[in-house]
């Protein structure tokens, strides 16, 4: 029988997989709408809602990427302690995990109370409900926390070891 920890990297890493191939889908997407972008101008016929989209698709693209960097552990990090300076290094590893985890939690929390009180609005114009955008910034939390209890429970698993 596996253990908790390997079945929850289990589901880590198909939540890693599926943002993947949705970072993919609308790196796509992203391309296609800035070459119309360009296209329509050349031809003296801007089409002012790429803009809109492509702002959107930007910003869900770059908080996913963020989730995924947490995963992968690819966030700018300084090593100051040398290895030698274990206990220091486990220290300050629970630290960054904590203040990660805290972050993904603040952006779950804070980003649903903004998705919530900006339902009604929507974008200059691609007219595209502000929540769309919004609700990238709550799942990007939740993502984050995910994968900050993940580095936990592996932190755990290795210090046993």
């Amino acid at each position: 029988m596996k253990s908790n920890s390997s079945l929850y990297t289990r589901f880590c890493n198909h939540l890693e997989k599926g943002c993947n191939i949705v970072i993919g889908l609308m790196l796509a997407v992203l391309v296609i709408v800035i070459s119309l972008q360009v296209f329509s101008r050349f031809m003296n016929k801007p089409l002012l809602w790429t803009v809109d989209v492509s702002v959107i698709l930007m910003i869900w693209f770059t908080l996913i990427g963020m989730a995924i960097c947490v995963r992968k552990g690819t966030l700018f990090t300084i090593h100051i302690f040398p290895e030698t300076m274990r206990k220091t290094t486990i220290g300050l590893n629970y630290l960054t995990i904590v203040s990660t985890l805290s972050l993904g939690l603040f952006f779950l929390i804070i980003g649903t109370q903004f998705v919530l009180e900006t339902k009604s609005g929507v974008s200059g114009m691609a007219r595209i409900p502000l929540p769309v955008t919004y609700s990238s910034l709550p799942l990007s939390g939740l993502l984050v926390s995910i994968f900050s209890v993940e580095h936990f429970l592996k932190s755990i698993r290795k210090e046993g070891e």
